[in-house]
């Protein structure tokens, strides 16, 4: 029993690390400053699609114990591959992982100007082929030494922020606003796609278990699909429950700090203005730190994603493992010198227009699950038709 309590606990820890990236440091602080005393509606809006609904994806993928492919192939082979085929590219490198570089290199910039984007942009990536690499062991290294260290460091901060804070300032704002902005902010974390993908990794994770856990005897509940499902389920809620608490922390020392924060143009540099103003530049080590670790642990699970489907789907084992590795971070190395502002601009029109489709495909796969509903396609086609009308009029 302790030992499958330890295992969730590993489980949600490492899960915590791959949702949270780049922008789920950015997206709480710009909300933060641009909110201020009104904040916490903002919050309201932005833990409803950036902690609730990744959970309920979390959940909808466990049903389906980790198999991406049956989730989406409800919707028919050619819908559900196309859907797998936009979600995986956009989560990795054509979105996500280069969108995570750019902040990462924006961040360190400002404390080692002497560093330029490309050789910035292929040490990352040489870093993140080291860790990928160790496939089997990468829940271990995430759960148990990545995410302690990405956990603290934030903790840490929100801590600094909130010694001798000021009252957040009036913003004149409607609080409806602020709920609606930050709605739109938590899709465009695109964790809820990640939660979809991020759960098959922790389900291979598990059932490879005696690779994990090194000499340790394969724990009987590793091979069935319900103690499977039973651990992921409460590492998921650990994960939503951190990310909530660390989202609270970065709204809040942000609305703290919106007046001097007002003048920052790049989002990507909101962190280290904010451990300045209350640890002088000698806190660069701390945002540098942070947004190291938040960036790397991320960047590792979405490259894992796109990896397995090129080798595994596109290729079908003809293209070795390795070299789909490298092709994922060649494409994410050319596409981190766009910078933070550019690849958004890219990514949040696919995510509002395809969002509430997969929503939809989420909930009808898991009433399919529980009550036997059977009806997928007619929901989600009609969601996704209403959605790019309301788009293209808009």
């Amino acid at each position: 029993m302790l030992k499958s309590h330890t295992r969730a606990f590993s489980v949600g820890m490492a899960m915590f690390s791959m949702f949270f990236g780049a922008g789920n440091i950015v997206f709480p602080l710009l909300l933060g400053r641009d909110y201020g005393n009104e904040s916490f509606f903002a919050f309201l809006g932005f833990i409803s699609t950036a902690v609730l609904l990744p959970l309920f994806g979390v959940i909808a993928m466990l049903l389906y114990d980790g198999n991406y492919k049956t989730f989406f192939l409800r919707l028919g082979k050619i819908p559900g591959w196309l859907l797998i085929a936009l979600f995986v590219s956009i989560l990795g490198p054509f979105g996500a992982s280069p969108r995570i570089i750019a902040v990462s290199y924006a961040t360190i910039h400002l404390y080692f100007p002497q560093i330029s984007l490309l050789p910035f942009s292929a040490a990352f990536c040489i870093l993140i082929f080291l860790l990928v690499i160790k496939r089997s062991n990468l829940l271990n290294i995430m759960g148990n030494i990545l995410s302690p260290i990405l956990l603290a460091l934030l903790v840490m901060t929100i801590v600094f922020g909130f010694i001798g804070h000021a009252t957040a300032p009036q913003f004149d704002v409607a609080k409806l606003h602020a709920v609606t902005e930050g709605i739109i902010w938590g899709y465009n974390t695109l964790d809820f796609v990640a939660a979809l993908f991020y759960s098959s990794i922790v389900i291979y994770a598990l059932k490879k278990g005696r690779k994990i856990e090194g000499k340790d005897p394969l724990l009987p509940s590793y091979t069935e699909k319900k103690g499977r499902v039973a651990i992921a389920l409460k590492g998921g809620i650990l994960a939503a429950f951190l990310l909530m608490v660390i989202y609270a922390g970065l709204i809040s020392i942000a609305s703290f700090k919106a007046a001097s924060l007002s003048s920052v143009a790049n989002p990507a540099e909101l962190l280290g203005a904010i451990v300045v103003s209350f640890l002088g530049t000698s806190g660069g080590s701390i945002v540098i730190a942070t947004l190291f670790f938040a960036c790397i642990t991320t960047v590792v699970a979405e490259v894992v994603v796109f990896s397995d489907a090129l080798h595994y789907e596109l290729f079908k084992k003809r293209m070795p493992y390795l070299f789909s590795i490298f092709v994922t971070l060649a494409i994410s190395f050319a596409f981190s010198n766009l910078d933070f502002a550019g690849i958004s601009k890219i990514l949040t029109p696919i995510v509002e227009v395809i969002y509430p489709a997969a929503i939809t495909l989420a909930i009808c796969n898991v009433a399919y699950k529980i009550w036997g509903f059977e009806r997928v396609k007619v929901p989600v086609f009609v969601v996704f038709a209403v959605t790019l009308f309301v788009f293209a009029l808009g």
